[in-house]
């Protein structure tokens, strides 16, 4: 099962984190864009986001595939 996990990341200057959001998602790309949306809008500090994905039938991979680069 670990062998399947995907990792995607954007490439940084090394930046330190203040904060880690993880954030798990099944399906449901619509509110995963509008709470990624809201803490980078939100957000005074620089956050890690990581989100993990249990199910991606909703293009969810692919939207995250597409932010990362």
């Amino acid at each position: 099962m670990l062998d399947q996990i995907k990792k995607y990341h954007r490439s940084q200057d090394r930046i330190d984190f203040r904060f880690s959001v993880l954030i798990p998602t099944w399906n449901n790309l619509p509110y995963l864009q509008l709470c990624i949306r809201s803490i980078q809008s939100h957000s005074i500090h620089p956050i890690q986001i990581i989100v993990i994905v249990n199910e991606g039938k909703d293009g969810t991979l692919d939207w995250l595939r597409d932010e990362t680069r």
